[in-house]
């Protein structure tokens, strides 16, 4: 009985040293010299890690993935819902809230807690990595499927655009680049690319589909900086470097999701000269692309 006692001590102390440390991370903008920022390197489903946001930067990732929900929020009542009649009607954003979490209803915070307000420790002109300076990357997934959704997320960044980069700007000098993503592809309409394209202030860019029709008639990379695929659809070597070749052509960046989250997975994607490496273990990705760097020397 005193053995397991002894035990249950043991792992009780090791849980709480874990916790606390978990909780003790630094969350502190710029990210310390010391930590190298990986451009590849995309932390997917970001809001799943103990940390949201810190975890990823403090193992160098450049690339940050949340997904959304955009919900109106009743003045009155307090209730949120998916109407947009509201933002229809008037182009106001104040009363819709924008949760974070893979599954409606299942929510970790607010995009503006946990992705804008950590970076208003930046004072004009820094980056997030002291070691990179350059723009970071938020790769919105939008799960709010709805046809006014490009237009407000582009009003809403408007409102923070001392820490996001205006695309149609000469100077792409703020902290974070956003890219929207989810909702695009078959849902991407004629509307949405008509007022990206006519809008002066554009603080989204579009990441494009190969198969994406608008896509096919713009290839812009100030529009579409990124074109996805699915890994299923990358099996065949043919199409694997077909795809990566065509993209960078246009002067496109390229990723593909859904991958095999394994080591030779991102060794193939690597020595291909993919863009993105997507992972959800943080620590495993960090080492591999450090190790890589530092070859390279």
């Amino acid at each position: 009985m005193r053995q397991i006692t002894t035990v249950g001590l043991l792992v009780m102390a090791l849980l709480t040293f874990v916790v606390a440390r978990s909780f003790a991370i630094d969350k502190t903008l710029p990210i310390k010299q010391s930590v190298i920022g990986l451009e590849k390197a995309h932390a997917h489903n970001d809001y799943d890690h103990t940390n949201p946001l810190f975890d990823a930067l403090h193992h160098g990732f450049t690339r940050i993935e949340p997904d959304i929900y955009v919900l109106y929020k009743d003045p009155a009542t307090g209730v949120l819902s998916d109407d947009f009649s509201y933002f229809k009607s008037t182009g106001d954003t104040s009363r819709y809230v924008i949760e974070v979490g893979h599954n409606k209803g299942q929510y970790v915070g607010t995009l503006y807690d946990l992705y804008i307000k950590p970076l208003e420790q930046l004072k004009p002109g820094q980056f997030v990595f002291a070691s990179l300076p350059k723009p970071i990357l938020y790769m919105i997934d939008m799960k709010t499927n709805d046809p006014d959704s490009v237009e407000f997320m582009n009003k809403y960044l408007a409102q923070y655009n001392n820490l996001f980069n205006n695309y149609n700007s000469v100077n792409m000098d703020k902290p974070v680049n956003v890219i929207l993503s989810g909702y695009n592809g078959s849902d991407f309409s004629k509307t949405d690319y008509d007022y990206l394209l006519a809008t002066k202030d554009r603080y989204i860019g579009i990441d494009g589909r190969v198969d994406t029709p608008l896509y096919g008639q713009n290839k812009a990379p100030n529009l579409f900086p990124l074109i996805s695929n699915g890994w299923g659809n990358n099996r065949s070597d043919t199409v694997f470097y077909k795809n990566i070749k065509d993209a960078h052509a246009n002067g496109h960046q390229i990723r593909f999701w859904g991958i095999d989250d394994i080591p030779s997975t991102w060794e193939k994607l690597y020595d291909a000269g993919m863009d993105v490496i997507s992972t959800d273990k943080l620590q495993d990705v960090e080492n591999f692309l450090l190790s890589k760097k530092k070859a390279a020397k």
